[in-house]
């Protein structure tokens, strides 16, 4: 591919996710979620707990950078791999909701499997398009939970 290429479809996808996020702050995207989350009871988790989340969580931000790198570059069957990654990571016992504030958690994980199966199965496709789209839904999908996760009361 050529550089002036990739520079492009790094261009595209800075915009789309900046009107993506300009989006979803007004609640046109993902909607409102709730005025005020409510927390449910949540269990102190231990240090070690805490550690192999943080460890995973480092890991979904590797993967989910081998789909830039493998969109960028065209090369769908690392897109793919990485994809499927994503998801089997996200079910992982570590991720545990008791030790996650808030009802919607389990919704926004649901969403992420979702949409890296959208993600892997559009570049099984050879589909660049449709496989860029997924990955913004699915950096949208991360940063909301996150905003949400740190929201709520622990």
């Amino acid at each position: 591919m050529k550089m002036w290429m990739i520079r492009a479809l790094g261009a595209s996808l800075a915009l789309a996710v900046v009107v993506l996020a300009g989006s979803a702050v007004e609640g046109r995207v993902f909607g409102p979620i709730s005025p005020e989350p409510a927390a449910i009871a949540t269990v102190d988790a231990d240090p070690d707990a805490q550690d192999k989340r943080a460890e995973l969580m480092a890991l979904k931000l590797d993967y989910a950078k081998n789909v830039l790198e493998g969109l960028t570059l065209e090369k769908m069957d690392q897109v793919a791999k990485n994809a499927q990654e994503l998801k089997l990571l996200s079910a992982a016992a570590e991720w545990e909701p008791v030790t996650v504030p808030g009802p919607l958690y389990l919704v926004y994980t649901r969403e992420f499997q979702r949409i890296a199966d959208s993600l892997a199965e559009n570049a099984k496709d050879k589909n660049l398009d449709a496989a860029t789209l997924a990955y913004v839904q699915l950096t949208m999908n991360c940063v909301e939970c996150h905003k949400y996760v740190r929201s709520t009361d622990r």
